[in-house]
């Protein structure tokens, strides 16, 4: 859990991403714009979710905090290298933990990099 912790990526600040989004091509309203700062908004309301359930993980295994249920399907789930229900209630599914948290790397890096260096060339459908 430690290693997921520290390997989770914090959120995009609001600020800086909406200045990037208004200096691509189009402006604000242009619908890949709208695209971009839809999913940069979803991305961060995983990453709120994934990391404030791992800090609570990580202090149930320590004994810091109550044992919830939520908090023992959680703890089971990484513990058979599933990705836990209530992450996967706001995200996609994935064959296993590792694979989904790829992709949740993944996801960020291409959003960021989509900000950093403007709008990529094509698009997988």
């Amino acid at each position: 859990i430690r290693d997921l912790i520290s390997q989770c990526p914090g959120v995009m600040e609001h600020d800086f991403y909406m200045e990037k989004i208004r200096k691509q091509g189009g402006g604000i309203s242009h619908p890949l714009n709208v695209h971009l700062r839809q999913e940069i908004d979803r991305l961060n309301a995983l990453l709120t979710t994934v990391k404030a359930s791992l800090v609570s993980l990580k202090l149930a295994l320590e004994g810091s905090i109550a044992t919830s249920p939520q908090l023992l399907q959680g703890i089971e789930a990484v513990r058979h290298a599933n990705v836990p229900s209530n992450w996967l209630a706001i995200s996609w599914d994935a064959g296993s933990l590792s694979s989904w948290f790829g992709g949740l790397i993944a996801r960020y890096n291409q959003l960021r990099n989509w900000l950093l260096h403007g709008r990529p060339k094509a698009f997988w459908l």
